[in-house]
């Protein structure tokens, strides 16, 4: 995994408003220790390209 969170389009909702507007629902699934190392992971990529 590279990223924070997965998006999960299929769980995508999305309503007319009376306004006119749209209200649009999202979902996401979010694991602490898999985003945390995907973040380590990436921190430490940028640092060696810094470091050169």
């Amino acid at each position: 995994m590279a990223y924070g969170s997965l998006f999960d389009a299929t769980l995508t909702e999305v309503t007319d408003l009376k306004d006119g507007g749209q209200l649009v629902k999202t979902a996401a699934w979010y694991d602490n220790e898999m985003s945390f190392t995907a973040q380590l992971i990436r921190t430490l990529e940028y640092f060696s390209k810094i470091a050169k």
